[in-house]
């Protein structure tokens, strides 16, 4: 599968088991592969404390493929720009209050939280069409991931087979 998406075709991979089998040691062993071969593996996991805090996971994987991890907010605000050249500028705000990276003094758009979600999963699907060179994406545990961001995760799920990325989602059987 890795293979597969450096080729330019992409994967969704569910790694399943009971704890202890592996699942971890098989998530590094293929991120420590794609590193090897140049290309960057962004990764989050799923924590059995933070399966009632919305949009959790989602977030920790989206601040890791933006890459924006401790950089202050402004610059972080910046380098998502640069990401993301000619997204509708209601649309970025929503993703830095999402981020966490929000300006202070913005106003966010006056949305339900179904619109908001569907907008931001259409911006992040954009991305992820963008994107040209081969990337892996990881999600540790999902058994015990947080609805929503098992929501949005469905979304961007949907490009994925036209984008040059490998989806590798590790969970224990009960998980459905």
């Amino acid at each position: 599968a890795l293979q597969r998406t450096i080729d330019g075709h992409g994967a969704i991979v569910g790694v399943v088991g009971p704890p202890g089998i592996g699942k971890s040691r098989l998530a590094r062993e293929v991120a420590a592969t794609a590193g090897r071969r140049g290309g960057p593996v962004f990764s989050a996991f799923c924590e059995a404390h933070a399966t009632q805090v919305p949009f959790r996971v989602v977030t920790q994987l989206l601040r890791a493929a933006t890459e924006i991890g401790a950089l202050e907010p402004s610059v972080a605000r910046n380098r998502v720009r640069d990401q993301m050249p000619g997204a509708d500028p209601d649309d970025l705000s929503l993703f830095d209050d999402l981020l966490g990276i929000a300006d202070p003094q913005a106003i966010l758009p006056s949305i339900d939280p179904d619109a908001r979600r569907r907008r931001l999963s259409a911006l992040v699907e954009a991305a992820m069409l963008a994107r040209a060179a081969p990337a892996v994406y990881v999600v540790e545990d999902a058994h015990w991931i947080d609805e929503a961001s098992e929501s949005m995760l469905a979304d961007f799920l949907t490009v994925v087979p036209q984008t040059p990325s490998l989806v590798l989602i590790t969970y224990r059987p009960e998980y459905h």
